[in-house]
């Protein structure tokens, strides 16, 4: 198995090696062609927005179209880079996400977030 730590050597979430294994894995599989689903659930102050932070991070590297959702917005970006494009809508943001998925899944690998639903 690659090496999955941080750039200094560390793992990216304390106490949450495994779950972000688990994204790791999915994100490999849908660069892969396979899409994948991956729904965080817990209690509040849990680590579920910072783990879909880190999926965020780790996806934008690695190129991905990102599509992120909150109660109050939505918002897409392309990766890291001089490319980055971002776009804000209001709610209902199940509209903003699902308008033109699957145009931006023909471009390549998407991952879409919802936090705070």
């Amino acid at each position: 198995m690659a090496d999955r730590s941080g750039p200094n050597g560390a793992s990216p979430m304390r106490g949450r090696g495994a779950e972000f294994e688990t994204v790791l894995g999915l994100l490999d599989s849908t660069q892969q062609g396979q899409g994948q689903v991956l729904l965080v659930e817990g209690e509040p102050g849990t680590g579920k927005s910072l783990l879909l932070a880190r999926a965020d991070e780790e996806a934008g590297h690695r190129g991905f179209l990102l599509v992120a959702a909150a109660v109050n917005a939505a918002r897409a970006t392309r990766g890291n880079g001089a490319g980055r494009r971002e776009t804000t809508a209001p709610a209902p943001w199940a509209d903003v996400v699902l308008t033109g998925l699957e145009e931006l899944a023909s471009a390549g690998p998407v991952l879409v977030t919802a936090d705070d639903v």
